[in-house]
């Protein structure tokens, strides 16, 4: 209970009623628990594509990289190289950003690429988008 006058929360244990005419719920048995064996990702399987998660994919590129350039607010400017990418069986779109953005404008369609911490963005018209950060890697394989 809370007093004003001494700002102060007094906490009282909680107490339990009977109410006559309401059944009391049968106790349940715990179910036992079943030995579950961990999926381990295969080629065919697709990674978690959750908003704002960090992901590791393999993938083969649809098409080409384009590179786009513009000027940012603090004057300097940024480089993007965007592609297609299927990731067992999803398309998703692919941001390389500013120094990564060379890498990727050396692949061409037909690639298969690792790509390591890259950051899943929400969908933008249907397509899953991933986007490079500071600590991502990428492999030509």
């Amino acid at each position: 209970m809370y007093n004003a006058a001494l700002g102060i929360c007094r906490l009282e244990p909680l107490k339990t009623y009977k109410v006559e005419g309401v059944p009391e719920k049968p106790k349940q048995e715990p179910t036992p628990k079943t030995q579950q064996t961990p999926i381990t990702p295969t080629p065919q399987t697709a990674p978690d594509f959750t908003a704002g998660k960090y992901i590791e994919v393999t993938g083969t590129l649809l098409d080409d990289p384009i590179e786009k350039t513009g000027p940012r607010a603090d004057g300097t400017e940024w480089r993007k190289a965007g592609f297609r990418m299927d990731i067992a069986g999803t398309t998703v779109s692919v941001a390389l950003w500013d120094t990564f953005s060379d890498k990727g404008m050396e692949l061409v369609k037909g690639n298969t690429v690792h790509l390591t911490s890259m950051r899943v963005g929400k969908p933008y018209q249907g397509v899953i988008q991933l986007g490079s950060g500071k600590y991502t890697e990428i492999t030509k394989q």
